[in-house]
């Protein structure tokens, strides 16, 4: 266990000194300390105070600006009392002024830190494996769930957790390579020294980001982007200095929502603001939302003995999320509870989640880990709505217009339960400004690469079949009506599709050649590359990509051939 003192003066500082990194193993006899100075503090102060402790500086996380030193646990120093937090005006003053103390984090806590004592995901044990996963959830509440139509914005979530499931070479799941970037991806656990792998070897973190994209999946489209940002190894637990590099981390992407499915508890409340908090409070002033769990004892939050971070941290741009059960919205029987700590519940019990590739299929799990991840998702569909961020607008279109329910009363802020379409509603009268709707769009593209021998005859008709789940076609007839297509020509060919298509239930297409056997027809032509996509209007999703030389030959009795992903 890593121990980690915190020392703070009033805000965070930026200042020159080593970039964040994953701080190496702690000798015997050492500890950590997490030090926080005003911005503007002199840097011959900080290394004066340094140097009075006689402790080194491993690592400095931006744009908090918080460090870490290293140096020799004595046992106690004199004249400091357990948390005595104060402002301090003079750096060298504050190992008087404030002590942290050495605490295990039990599971599903990110301490409030004086301390890098281990943080971790809340688990329930109630897991249930199937062979698929649900369409959307096991609800039965898709329709209070949903944001449908999305708007055009573009938005990105960053999620804190375990990191994401690479099944290849490539990445990802299947369900969740369309959202991830994984240009911005971001280790900071201690599972491996390297900052960019965020291979997930745990599931916790793949579950999370199942529910976050699952409303734009169920709706075929790209516009959330979700970024895996390592904080929780093998064992679903992290240190305190690995969630604030999280959070740093997640604004300098520029995230919109930041998801943190993570909790710590402490049994004392602290005077003044805790790192934590203080992190929030520089996203607050970038306007990012960070929705989290509330946790899975059944305890009251908001009593002292049951405080955990950061649900209990006192920030205006934090929604805290209790979970329900999945039918009647009921108080989910392990859920935490607190009239002034949690601001609503959303379904957290029997939710359809993707798991491990190594697990096979999805899983029906429960936790206010994914509850979270629910309301994410659902202000990450709010925001393809709105011209930019405004987090009052879409925490008062979330809160405000949800389902009262009575079962709730006194267990939350509102006494309400997420109602997506009614948010979508009232994102205006809320003060957001709403994007113009955007026009639907369903269109298939095909890219035919020709191959060495053309289709010459000018009678000779193609048709595309467009194939889809459960047996349906659409067919589309003479694609290349009086067009020859020459030898290792591209013919781009761009159909639309009925209004009401789901993108996402296309399975394949199928060509077929009519040769008219008329002089000047053709008999054969090479097809040596195909590569199918579909338009929402806003996104181009890739769909099949198959190349060979030659493909296919459409000749003799083979007029016909599908392609499929």
């Amino acid at each position: 266990m890593r121990n980690i003192l915190l020392i703070f003066a009033c805000l965070f500082c930026l200042s020159a000194g080593l970039n964040a990194q994953i701080l190496s193993p702690l000798p015997p006899g050492k500890i950590d300390l997490i030090v926080l100075f005003p911005p503007g503090t002199n840097e011959a102060n900080i290394a004066r105070c340094r140097t009075e402790l006689g402790a080194t500086e491993e690592s400095i996380s931006f744009p908090s600006g918080t460090r870490v030193w290293r140096m020799a646990d004595t046992g106690t120093i004199k004249g400091i009392t357990p948390f005595s937090y104060s402002f301090i005006k003079n750096p060298t003053d504050a190992v008087g002024r404030v002590q942290g103390r050495t605490n295990g984090v039990g599971v599903g806590i990110v301490s409030y830190v004086q301390i890098n004592t281990k943080t971790q995901a809340p688990l329930t044990s109630t897991i249930k494996k199937t062979s698929d996963l649900p369409q959307f959830n096991s609800c039965g509440l898709d329709g209070e769930l949903m944001v449908s139509p999305l708007g055009s914005r573009n938005v990105k979530v960053a999620i804190l957790d375990t990191g994401l499931e690479h099944k290849d070479i490539e990445g990802l799941h299947p369900v969740l390579k369309h959202f991830a970037l994984l240009s911005e991806r971001r280790n900071f656990s201690t599972s491996t020294r390297d900052m960019t792998n965020v291979k997930d070897d745990h599931g916790h973190g793949t579950a999370v980001a199942s529910v976050v994209v699952r409303g734009f999946m169920e709706l075929g489209s790209n516009l959330c982007q979700i970024v895996p940002i390592k904080v929780l190894d093998k064992t679903a637990q992290g240190t305190l200095y690995g969630i604030i590099q999280g959070l740093d981390h997640a604004m300098n992407i520029k995230a919109d929502i930041i998801n943190i499915s993570v909790v710590s508890q402490e049994k004392t409340r602290p005077k003044g603001k805790t790192p934590i908090e203080m992190v929030m409070n520089i996203a607050e002033a970038r306007g990012i939302l960070i929705v989290s769990a509330a946790g899975n004892d059944s305890q009251n939050i908001d009593l002292d003995e049951n405080i955990r971070y950061p649900a209990c941290a006192q920030s205006k741009n934090q929604i805290v999320v209790g979970a329900a059960t999945c039918y009647n919205e009921n108080v989910a029987s392990f859920a935490s509870v607190g009239q002034l700590s949690i601001d609503l519940f959303a379904p957290g019990e029997g939710v359809g989640v993707y798991s491990l590739a190594r697990i096979g299929g999805g899983e029906i799990t429960s936790g206010s880990s994914f509850a979270a991840p629910t309301v994410a998702g659902v202000a990450a569909a709010l925001l393809t709505h709105m011209s930019s961020r405004n987090l009052v607008a879409l925490k008062c279109a979330i809160l405000e217009w949800g389902t009262t329910r009575s079962i709730l009363a006194g267990k939350c802020v509102t006494g309400k339960t997420i109602h997506a379409p009614r948010a979508l509603e009232k994102l205006a009268s809320c003060g957001a400004v709403v994007l113009p709707p955007v026009v639907s769009v369903r269109e298939i593209l095909v890219d035919i690469q020709i191959g060495a021998d053309p289709l010459l005859g000018a009678t000779d008709m193609v048709k595309l079949v467009v194939l889809f789940s459960g047996g349906k076609t659409l067919e589309f007839d003479k694609i290349n009506f009086k067009q020859n297509w020459a030898a290792n020509s591209l013919q781009k060919i761009r159909r639309t599709l009925p209004a009401d298509t789901n993108l996402n239930d296309i399975v394949g297409i199928r060509l077929e050649t009519k040769f008219s056997n008329t002089i000047g027809s053709d008999t054969s032509w090479d097809l040596n590359r195909v590569i199918v996509s579909t338009n929402d209007g806003r996104t181009v999703i890739p769909r099949i990509n198959q190349s060979g030389a030659p493909l296919h030959r459409f000749a003799g009795g083979s007029f016909s051939r599908e392609f499929r992903r």
